[in-house]
């Protein structure tokens, strides 16, 4: 079994590895990790704290896999599904649970892990949710950080802290001479998380349909965050965390808060980070595994494709598999849960609509690139990830609340999806 320094140096990506009952030739994904190399005993090993982010995880199946689990002294686990719970097992005062409240139609889309130790801070952002066929069935994607402790009389990491977080943003004296790395961005997440948490809207709601009770609201107070200010992000400079939180019924998303969140964040960061003239016309490639609502116009799909292609307007291409592509997959129909379309948004789309050209595991993971010379037809999921070297400036979305997904009978999708693909004739560009 490889050990966690297979995803050294400090900054990497890879593709999750599938499972060997489906006897996947090693040629065929020369780079992949496994949820070992994450949470395994040598990834974990010194471990003070662990931060688990995920919308579905299968508590007892993470332990049963991962046992190093528990014998971190602190860990904490947000997520975003009423199905998580402690059980007998993990009913210890190490464990907390966290479920954000989200709006009617929100979600806890995150997925990242956290392990701190004293001398260094790992950021794992994964495509995977912690449950079995995720890790196993599908193709996902790991984006690995490696940060040192920062050298500095203020900044020694005690084991057992019991310092309160701050609600002061990290400053250039309290957190290095450059605010804009992915601590900051990571610090400014927690923030929001906990601010949400601890003072909801009054129509926000859990995972569960309740309301959040004011106990609720105290708990998140356990979730600290203070010890980001500790580690040195120097090394990830080309890296930046973009995250989303609920918008305008929290009270964010408005004047100097509108480009830190969402598709605006990403604007603003590849404005300081412009392609090079060569990608003018390159079209935007999107790949995803769930397919909302774009509204009843492409308003705001012209914001989005304006945040990832500038003040200039781009063809958009979308990759999403067919009816055969799900049928053939290594699931087989059960695989179509993971990839929820309505017929009414896919057909809004048809003519950006692309057909997937990855193998018979389907990707869970997303992407958003820009191509040059590339036919995206062909382009699978492991060669689409490569398309990433293009960019200046690596974003990765740590967290998607606000989604609102319909769940219809995935057959149908699959039909309609299949017919918008075959209908698809002209290019359009948003």
């Amino acid at each position: 079994m490889p050990d966690a320094s297979a995803l050294r140096p400090a900054l990497a990506f890879a593709l999750t590895r599938l499972s060997p009952v489906w006897e996947v030739p090693a040629g065929a994904h020369p780079r992949t990790v496994t949820l070992h190399q994450l949470l395994g005993r040598e990834a974990l090993r010194g471990a003070i704290e662990l931060h688990i982010h995920s919308m579905m995880t299968d508590l007892e199946w993470l332990l049963d896999t991962c046992p190093a689990i528990e014998e971190v002294p602190r860990v904490c686990l947000v997520h975003g599904s009423e199905d998580v719970k402690l059980t007998p097992r993990s009913r210890h005062p190490r464990y907390l649970l966290f479920d954000p409240p989200r709006e009617t139609f929100g979600s806890y889309h995150s997925k990242m892990v956290i392990v701190r130790k004293r001398d260094e801070l790992a950021v794992h952002v994964v495509t995977a949710n912690f449950i079995f066929a995720d890790w196993n069935n599908k193709t996902n994607g790991v984006w690995s950080g490696h940060f040192p402790v920062r050298h500095s009389s203020e900044a020694t990491v005690q084991a057992s802290s019991s310092t309160a977080p701050t609600a002061t943003k990290p400053t250039r004296e309290t957190h290095g001479a450059n605010e804009e790395h992915i601590g900051a961005d990571l610090y400014r997440y927690y923030q929001a998380l906990q601010a949400l948490g601890s003072s909801p809207p009054t129509s926000f709601r859990l995972s569960s349909g309740r309301a959040p009770t004011a106990a609720d609201a105290a708990g998140w107070s356990r979730l600290r965050f203070d010890w980001i200010l500790h580690y040195d992000f120097r090394s990830a400079h080309t890296a930046r965390i973009v995250a989303s939180v609920p918008g305008r019924s929290a009270g964010r998303h408005k004047a100097n808060d509108l480009e830190k969140w969402g598709h605006m964040r990403v604007r603003a960061l590849l404005a300081k980070h412009p392609l090079p003239p060569k990608f003018d016309d390159a079209p935007l490639v999107m790949q995803f595994s769930s397919l909302s609502s774009v509204g009843t116009d492409d308003k705001w799909l012209r914001e989005l494709v304006a945040s990832f292609c500038g003040d200039g307007r781009c063809p958009l291409r979308i990759v999403f598999p067919t009816e055969d592509q799900v049928r053939d997959s290594l699931e087989g129909w059960p695989a179509g849960a993971s990839i929820p379309c309505t017929d009414e948004n896919a057909c809004k789309l048809s003519n950006a609509i692309r057909q997937y050209g990855g193998g018979t595991a389907l990707a869970q993971m997303c992407k958003v690139i820009r191509l040059r010379s590339v036919c995206v037809q062909c382009a699978s999921g492991s060669s689409l990830a490569h398309g990433l070297g293009h960019y200046r400036c690596n974003l990765w979305d740590a967290g998607n609340f606000p989604m609102h997904i319909q769940l219809r009978s995935k057959l149908h999708i699959r039909k309609v999806v299949r017919a918008c693909v075959l209908e698809c004739a002209c290019e359009k560009r948003y």
